[in-house]
């Protein structure tokens, strides 16, 4: 079975570190950048299961990434991730298209596993 493939974009290193390696530990093919505009670089160089993305960010944020994915033939699953708690901005992400959002500072690692699972779930039922 392949790997599924998961994108992290987030500026703030201590979390992006953590969540790779989390993912990395359940199995998953990570790739993970601490800039917005590196993300949707390396968004084009291959197929993506799930993107989880920081909503605000100083170059490209959450809700761009969130666009340009929407509109990629492989149609990544995307969850947002906040520390801001905003739930008006949850709210548009997910009217937007996003899959989920997780708050930060990540207090659950059990939330951030199952919910990547769900969204992979989704995304390999969508592809059959």
């Amino acid at each position: 079975m392949q790997k599924q493939n998961i994108l992290i974009v987030d500026d703030h290193e201590p979390s992006l570190e953590a969540m790779s390696e989390i993912l990395s530990r359940q199995g998953y093919e990570v790739r993970s950048t601490s800039s917005g505009k590196e993300a949707l670089k390396i968004m084009q160089s291959g197929p993506f299961d799930v993107i989880l993305t920081d909503l605000v960010m100083p170059d490209v944020d959450g809700m761009e990434i969130l666009e340009v994915a929407t509109k990629m033939d492989s149609q990544p699953r995307v969850i947002m991730i906040t520390a801001y708690g905003s739930v008006d901005k949850a709210v548009e992400a997910m009217r937007a298209g996003a899959e989920n959002f997780i708050e930060k500072p990540i207090q659950s690692i059990d939330e951030l596993r199952e919910k990547v699972s769900k969204a992979i779930e989704k995304q390999s039922l969508r592809q059959e």
